[in-house]
Formats: structure tokens, sequence, C-alpha cells
């Protein structure tokens, strides 16, 4: 969205073209809200996994039960998930920032910041597996919304025909006379320049970083976590060793910590995770 919204401000005419594997949009960021949350609490999270780790079902009641209270309902919430051609869709969301007092996309925004790593790190391994092969296109698109202006400007790029998105791709080929094939579900599509802008839901180490952290994990400094990255200590996000150990010099933000949580590179994540570790900083010397 960011690079579509930047060529168009710079005055660029020529076709703008976006690939996906689903070709579903972002939502629209809604209306700025100051509800506080009374079921996605970390209170109630815990509470929830005292026994076990969360189940699916348990995080979908918790969910229920905030729309409920907040005058929305899952319904609605399935409704503005729904696929629709980008243009569509929208449009849709465009009137809806307008005139709709639901406010359950900003709920679930809301809850992202503050129990959604907390969600993610109290989850049963096998439903972690299962979000990320199911569900990850939908909660990062509902959940990590572009704002209504960008919206707009996108809208009219598609109004006009300068902006095309294609679903379904399945690889990317250079060109013999320069450029890229693109491979999709309608066929390939050739283009001059390509941007990859494609988050993976199953993050990996950067090359350039894997000695360093290779010989860390062989040193047991640092401990795999099977779900990718390695393992961190929820509330201050400390590195642990291979004895489950909180490391009292060494905290761990980003990439390597994308098994212990699920939202890693947002703004509004990172800024709570680092006031969490500045907050456990000033209160203890080592």
């Amino acid at each position: 969205m960011d690079v579509a919204v930047t060529l168009d401000a710079l005055g660029h005419d020529g076709p703008i073209t976006m690939f996906g594997r689903s070709g579903q949009l972002p939502t629209v960021r809604g209306p700025q809200t100051s509800y506080k949350l009374t079921h996605l609490t970390p209170t109630a999270i815990e509470n929830a996994a005292k026994n076990a780790p969360l189940s699916i079902d348990a995080v979908s009641r918790m969910i229920q039960d905030e729309l409920r209270a907040a005058g929305s309902s899952p319904q609605l919430l399935l409704r503005a998930m729904r696929p629709q051609p980008p243009l569509a869709r929208l449009s849709a969301q465009l009137d809806a920032f307008l005139t709709s007092s639901d406010i359950g996309p900003q709920i679930l925004q809301i809850a992202v910041a503050t129990v959604g790593q907390d969600l993610w790190y109290l989850l049963d391994t096998t439903a972690k597996h299962w979000v990320l092969d199911h569900l990850h296109r939908t909660v990062m698109a509902l959940c990590c919304p572009m704002p209504a202006f960008n919206a707009t400007r996108i809208a009219k790029l598609l109004a006009t025909g300068q902006l095309t998105v294609h679903a379904g791709i399945t690889a990317v080929h250079p060109a013999r006379s320069g450029g890229f094939t693109v491979a999709t579900g309608t066929g390939p599509t050739a283009v001059d320049l390509l941007v990859n802008t494609i988050t993976p839901a199953r993050r990996h180490t950067p090359h350039a970083a894997r000695g360093l952290i290779d010989h860390a994990i062989a040193t047991g400094l640092l401990h795999p976590n099977p779900a990718g990255g390695v393992h961190v200590f929820r509330h201050t996000s400390q590195a642990l060793d291979v004895q489950g150990r909180a490391n009292p010099h060494l905290y761990i933000l980003g990439e390597l910590t994308s098994g212990a949580f699920y939202f890693i590179s947002g703004m509004p994540v990172l800024a709570k995770r680092s006031a969490d570790i500045a907050h456990h900083i000033t209160r203890h010397t080592y």
C-alpha cells in the first residue's frame, strides 16, 4: 500500500500492479476509539491458560465476549472479512468509516497492541500452526489496517484502472529482456520493476545473523523456539537459556521473537514491548 501511494504522490502515471496469494487488500483503519477491553485482558488470558495452553476455541470465546460487550457481534466482523473485489471492498469500508458505529475491527486492533503477544505466547503450539496455515493473511489484513487517507488514494487508483490487483501468485522469473514475469492464477504478467513487500507467515533467522545466533545457541546462551526464533520471557523479553532461565543482561526484540510472539514489527507492539523492557531495566540493578 505504501509503495503504491508513494508512486502516486510522486506523480507516477504508469500502470501499477499488485500481486498476492489471496488478492485481498488490508482493511481500512476505522476512527480512533477510547474503548477499554474488558474480556481480552492479560488477567483473563492468564486465567484461561492457567491449567493448559490456550486453545483456538478459548480465544474465540474471549473475542466474541469482547465484541458483544462493545455492542458489536462476530457476524459483523465476519462480514467485514468477507472476500470482495478490491475496489468494492475498499469502497464499502470507506463508507462504513463515515457512517457505521460498529467498532468491532477497532477492538481487535486495540487488542493486538495490548494483549496480542500474550495471546500468542500462551496459545497451544498446534493452534499456532493452524493459524499460520489457515488464518495468517486474514488476521494480518484485519489487524494491520491502512489509514483511510491511503485507502482513498488506493481506491482512486483502482477506479481509474491505473492500479490492478492479481491473486494466485505462484512464481517470479527474471525476463530475458529485463524486468520480471510474474505467474498468477490468471496467467503471466510482465513488469519492469518489482518491489517485494511480502512478510512471510513463518520467519527465519536473517542470513547475515546466522553465524552469531548459531554460536549463541551452541554455547547455551540462547535456546531455539520450535515455532521460530528463540525462547524469551513473556513479560520482559529477556532471552531464556536451555534451562529456561532469564538472562539478566540480554533482551530481544523483532525477528528473533517470531516463535514467542505473533505481531513483532508493528510500531504499537514494539513501543509496548520496549516500554516493558525499559521498565524492567530501571527497576533492577545487576
